[in-house]
């Protein structure tokens, strides 16, 4: 498996690490999310930054809300990559975020659905803080 390329996880949304991220970004067929808090991809369209080890469930959320509205646009929607440093941590809990609280996909079948298309992630649902309380909330910015 080559880390860099982009893993479909359905026809619009799919995940990489950095340099894929990087990559996606130069080619303009992609609205970029980067997860990553110690890689700021200045190419990407949304900045998300999740921490390692704590993830507050409210910034999940807002991530979610936020691609959620973009798949949900009528007529011809964006493919969206998200992207942290490995490609095998935030990204894969973000797309399964995703599938869990849009979709209504238990967290773990969630899980099981990303692993499958893209086998080197890293299911870190013990990361999520459910209180909302660790590490307060990061904001999602948005280029325009």
């Amino acid at each position: 498996m080559n880390h860099n390329e982009i893993t479909w996880i359905g026809t619009h949304l799919g995940i990489t690490n950095d340099k894929g991220g990087l990559e996606a970004a130069q080619t303009g067929n992609f609205t970029v999310v980067n997860v990553a808090e110690e890689s700021r991809n200045p190419t990407a369209n949304i900045f998300a930054p999740l921490p390692l080890f704590h993830v507050n469930i409210n910034s999940l959320n807002k991530i979610a809300e936020v691609i959620d509205n973009l798949l949900s646009k009528e007529g011809n929607k964006p493919k969206i990559v998200i992207h942290d440093e490995l490609g095998s941590e935030r990204c894969g809990l973000v797309a399964a975020w995703l599938l869990h609280v849009v979709n209504g996909v238990k967290l773990d079948e969630a899980y099981r659905l990303v692993i499958e298309k893209r086998p080197n992630v890293l299911d870190c649902t013990h990361w999520i803080d459910t209180e909302g309380t660790n590490q307060g909330e990061y904001e999602v910015t948005r280029k325009t």
